[in-house]
């Protein structure tokens, strides 16, 4: 039996940033007194670490089909340290 779940090449970028956003939703709980306050901003904090991870996306840089520029040859050529004159 094979379980798809059909995640995206960056998961890992999702995944670490809702579990940060439940352990800020899970302290906000814990400080107001096991209760949701909507007026908590540690809630909010929460909520938008939530729709940041959500929607954050790097794939067009790590395993996407647009290569990451500050590696390619031309780059790493123009940026290197000169060459010290020989003695």
């Amino acid at each position: 039996m094979t379980i798809n779940l059909n995640l995206p090449a960056n998961w890992r970028s999702t995944l670490s940033g809702l579990l940060t956003a439940a352990g800020l939703a899970a302290t906000a709980y814990i400080q107001s007194g096991h209760k949701f306050d909507l007026h908590d901003p540690l809630l909010w904090s929460a909520v938008g670490s939530a729709v940041w991870a959500w929607y954050t996306k790097d794939k067009n840089v790590t395993g996407g089909t647009v290569a990451n520029s500050s590696n390619s040859a031309d780059v790493v050529a123009s940026t290197a340290a000169p060459k010290s004159p020989a003695a």
